[in-house]
């Protein structure tokens, strides 16, 4: 996912704070850019990404996760893009019910 790489390929080195407070609009706009348009499936997992991003960048600025760290968590929410509805939707269900 170019995307992906392209948006949090900064918040590994020097600088690491400014690039992490640029990454969610950086990832929103590579991910509609480069894998857009979504199907009616997917529209969800891209408004949890955004949740995740969301929550990714406050634990990195309050300083409980490194950049790397940050960045790690992001690119494997990512790969839910990647798995067939199916899935996404038995794995939704089941959480469901659990909670």
């Amino acid at each position: 996912m170019a995307a992906l790489r392209r948006a949090t390929s900064a918040v590994t080195g020097p600088g690491e704070r400014s690039a992490v407070e640029l990454l969610r609009d950086q990832f929103l706009r590579n991910l509609v850019q480069d894998a857009g348009p979504f199907s009616a499936e997917q529209l969800p997992i891209v408004e949890f990404l955004v949740e995740v991003v969301d929550l990714v960048e406050s634990r990195w600025a309050s300083g409980d996760l490194t950049g790397r760290q940050a960045r790690t968590r992001i690119i494997l929410a990512c790969k839910l893009l990647d798995l067939p509805s199916a899935e996404v939707n038995a794995a939704t269900a089941a959480a469901i019910e659990s909670s």
